[in-house]
């Protein structure tokens, strides 16, 4: 028995939309996904929780230290600072520490740090090695761009020597010699290094400062389980968006439960971080676009501007596309919104925000935990050649920063130079589309891993064109001849089946991006929680080395990887997803297609 092909690859499975479309299966995707919603936000509240088994003066009072962290606490505390009127201060780190310190109470973290934080080293008991013996506040500020004025350490000091002994000490004129100390210690120059601001503060423009001014007015805690819900509703307002892209052929559960388990949400709900939110603004900008609404779609792409980098990176994709409307009222709308700051925040404030930017950029090519943590581009050289045992200011090396530039360089030159020369920039779904905005997510200058959450465009992009998901090909199964007679057709049947088949099937095809696309799940929800982790030694170039005890040993360069959330295995697949699109634009498949 032969089997032979009847026909060209068909689209996607009819019968799967029969399926889904079913009120019975509707209501069960309905149901799985308010489970798998309920699961997720339950994890993410608690996983900041104390540790199970702690002892109670190992405990916080409040029980949990997500907003506490940089990455919602850092937003709060722009907030907070335009609703306490302090906006045209937004980047100084004195009047940062007000507002810190007023917002995280040491009374709710853990009694061994607020009673250990006030001793000295060597009297500190009942304490890890790990233990990081600091308030909330202290440890908020120092994640946050910029130092304090060195004149401070003098200030203290003169101020505490004042403290040390009472105005009726038996030793006569002993308090006013100190305090003449101590106005001699604060010299003019010393109060003027004081009184200037200290520029520094988390990397957010002002823009994300005034719309995390409701967020400001109240308490970090119930400010970031508010977000962490708002997250997770904004993951179901994604999943009507990528539905409608889809016309439907996803149903919007289906979706949501998608997105839910998607590389990036996860941690966006854990951390209460905001990618929920741009995630939103391209899903909704792209399908105005395809509905030929190119001014809505660049007002929604236009408040991108609330981070800056996306706004920079997507605005490849109207420029290439030559849709000079959706262009213009994207960039019209970013100048917009910073038109609304100036009235609470002023000029000068930007000028600040470009200089913690500026202070962050030299952080980021350095910093281990950034580098590690990143998902773009130029962090890929620099987590394999930078030596994070050296001291900061000796790791960045002019290969290192080479490589990275050029594979960025190489990255955005291909994307626009096979887009242009190969897509058809009329479409608005299939590999072309695709192409661009994977190039555009790869095009962005610095990203964190939860960012990965942005790709759902492009994939959704490539789910709108059902051919490239679930490929079909009808075959016929024929009685089997000699081989002096076999008639094998050298192309598919084009008539009917003839009689002297025994039964037709219809096979379904795998294709590269539901490979790549499984794996981003797999990596995501099993892989990363595993860790697993493998070390290869590179035996061809071991060299003797001498021991301390004069013995000899042959030593080989190592390699270590594992699948943790240290190493961007989604940036690999996708960069592949990309390549495979860039692929099938130069071999013309897009254009036979049109």
């Amino acid at each position: 028995m032969a089997m032979v092909p009847t026909s060209n690859a068909s689209d996607g499975p009819t019968w799967y939309e029969r399926v889904v479309r079913h009120r019975g299966c509707l209501a069960a995707l309905w149901g799985v996904c308010f489970l798998a919603a309920g699961t997720v936000l339950h994890l993410a509240w608690h996983t900041f929780d104390d540790a199970a088994g702690s002892p109670p003066e190992r405990c916080r009072a409040d029980g949990n230290c997500g907003h506490a962290q940089i990455d919602f606490g850092g937003q709060w505390v722009m907030g907070r600072m335009i609703v306490t009127g302090r906006g045209r201060q937004l980047y100084h780190r004195q009047q940062q520490w007000l507002v810190v310190q007023e917002g995280f109470d040491p009374k709710n973290e853990p009694a061994v740090i607020r009673e250990q934080v006030l001793l000295p080293p060597h009297a500190r008991r009942h304490l890890e090695p790990e233990d990081d013996v600091r308030h909330d506040a202290e440890k908020l500020m120092s994640w946050f761009m910029g130092e304090d004025a060195a004149a401070w350490s003098y200030a203290g000091g003169a101020v505490g020597a004042t403290l040390a002994v009472a105005p009726q000490s038996p030793v006569p004129l002993w308090h006013p010699l100190l305090l003449q100390a101590a106005q001699e210690t604060l010299t003019p120059q010393r109060r003027a290094e004081l009184e200037k601001p200290a520029i520094g503060g988390p990397l957010y423009p002002p823009i994300h400062a005034l719309l995390y001014a409701p967020l400001g007015l109240l308490p970090p805690q119930i400010a970031y389980r508010l977000f962490q819900v708002l997250a997770l509703l904004l993951v179901f307002l994604a999943g009507r968006a990528a539905s409608r892209l889809t016309h439907g052929w996803i149903p919007w559960p289906m979706a949501v439960l998608g997105l839910l388990f998607y590389p990036g949400t996860r941690a966006a709900l854990d951390l209460g971080q905001n990618p929920t939110v741009t995630l939103n603004l391209l899903l909704w900008g792209w399908l105005a676009f395809c509905r030929k609404r190119e001014v809505a779609a660049g007002v929604l792409w236009g408040c991108l501007a609330f981070k800056p980098v996306w706004a920079v990176a997507f605005l490849l994709v109207p420029l290439l596309m030559r849709r000079w409307i959706f262009l213009l009222s994207m960039i019209a709308t970013g100048l917009g919104w910073i038109l609304i700051t100036l009235p609470v925040v002023g000029l000068q404030c930007w000028w600040d925000w470009l200089e913690v930017g500026k202070l962050a950029t030299a952080l980021y090519c350095v910093n281990d935990n950034w580098i590690h943590l990143s998902r773009d581009l130029h962090g890929i050289p620099r987590r394999i050649l930078h030596d994070f045992s050296a001291p900061s200011h000796l790791r960045d090396t002019i290969l290192a920063q080479v490589l990275a530039w050029t594979l960025w360089g190489t990255v955005l030159l291909a994307t626009m130079t096979v887009y242009l020369g190969f897509a058809q920039p009329r479409r608005t779904v299939g590999i072309g589309a695709a192409f661009l905005l994977l190039g555009a997510w790869m095009g962005c200058y610095r990203f964190m891993y939860y960012d990965v959450l942005l790709t759902a465009l492009p994939i959704v992009v490539l789910l709108a064109d059902r051919r490239r998901w679930f490929p079909s090909q009808h075959y016929i199964l024929m009685p089997a001849v000699s081989s002096a007679s076999l008639t094998v057709p050298t192309a598919p049947l084009a008539s009917g089946i003839p009689a002297s088949a025994n039964m037709a099937w219809r096979i379904y095809i795998n294709s590269f991006p539901l490979t790549i696309l499984g794996l981003l799940y797999l990596v995501e929800n099993i892989l990363m929680g595993l860790n697993l982790q493998a070390t290869f030694a590179l035996g061809y170039s071991a060299d003797i080395v001498t021991q301390n005890d004069g013995t000899t040993a042959l030593r080989a360069p190592q390699l270590t990887t594992a699948t943790g959330i240290r190493y961007p295995w989604d940036t690999a697949l996708l960069f592949l997803l990309w390549l495979w699109c860039g692929v099938q634009l130069l071999r013309g498949k897009e254009r036979r297609e049109s």
